[in-house]
């Protein structure tokens, strides 16, 4: 019974697209690899169902810069953690686990780390019930850099165009801002990009902003029994657990008929992921 109501919260918090506040917040060991230097802050825009492209998700991501790497992630996500291991550290354990959990609510939980290790991309997500982990060569684009040009949010911008992952990414990149990175897995262009969305406007990332860190913040890389693997797989393990949901849950004892079927069609939403 205790299991089954575990798993019972566990989908309840995926159909609400949230990360759970652990009855206990713990961080496994981890390497600090790089002080930040300046967090900047995106919006990301999504459409989740590709049968209904006019509903729309958002949440904001940040990327982390560090002196020679960076991180980029779910704003709540991060938080989640950078909090919980605060309180942890202060003996306040009790204090964050009143929080609400809809504070962190996330339907990203994936680390992009970019030049770690040097030259790499690192992309560390889990899928159920495994921590999936795989390399690939950092910014390896075929950046097609336009004439055209526009100011956006102050910034004097210069377009650029990519395809990566099934999609055609259209960049808009500012050199008043001198770092090579942008939003998700992207970068590699002579400056910050500030906008960047692919040609059906399924997803669009925009700056919001970009700033020192208040407090001493420093990227890290949790230790963990990772499964080494692949873009590709990672994607159909993806893929497979969103079309698999009933059986799983099944598996791990859940009978409840309007449930399973509920997780289904929350599922069944889900079926336009950034990359294919």
């Amino acid at each position: 019974m205790k299991s089954i109501f575990i798993l019972y919260i566990n989908i309840s918090l995926l159909l609400a697209g949230s990360i759970p506040v652990a009855a206990q917040f713990y961080v496994p060991p981890s390497i600090k690899l790089s002080d930040v230097n300046s967090v900047v802050t995106y919006s990301l825009t999504w459409n989740e169902d590709s049968l209904n492209p006019y509903f729309k998700n958002q949440e904001d991501m940040i990327l982390l810069i560090g002196d020679e790497m960076s991180l980029f992630t779910g704003k709540n996500f991060f938080d989640y953690r950078n909090d919980g291991e605060k309180y942890r550290k202060e003996g306040r354990s009790q204090e964050f686990r009143q929080i609400p959990m809809s504070n962190y609510r996330t339907r990203f939980t994936y680390d992009i780390f970019k030049n770690y290790p040097k030259g790499k991309l690192t992309y560390v997500d889990k899928v159920q019930p495994n921590f999936l982990l795989y390399e690939e060569k950092l910014y390896d684009f075929s950046w097609e850099i336009k004439d055209e040009k526009m100011e956006l949010h102050g910034y004097f911008c210069q377009e650029a165009r990519c395809t990566y992952g099934g999609r055609n990414w259209i960049a808009w990149f500012t050199m008043d801002i001198p770092y090579s990175n942008g939003p998700y897995k992207f970068g590699g262009l002579p400056g910050l990009i500030v906008k960047m969305y692919d040609d059906k406007t399924n997803y669009t990332f925009e700056l919001i902003s970009i700033m020192r860190p208040y407090d001493s913040l420093s990227i890290a890389f949790v230790e963990r029994d990772y499964v080494k693997t692949n873009r590709e797989d990672l994607l159909k393990a993806a893929e497979n657990f969103r079309v698999d949901i009933i059986s799983r849950a099944k598996a791990a004892g859940l009978d409840d008929s309007d449930l399973q079927q509920k997780i289904a069609n929350r599922m069944k939403k889900r079926n336009n992921p950034i990359e294919f």
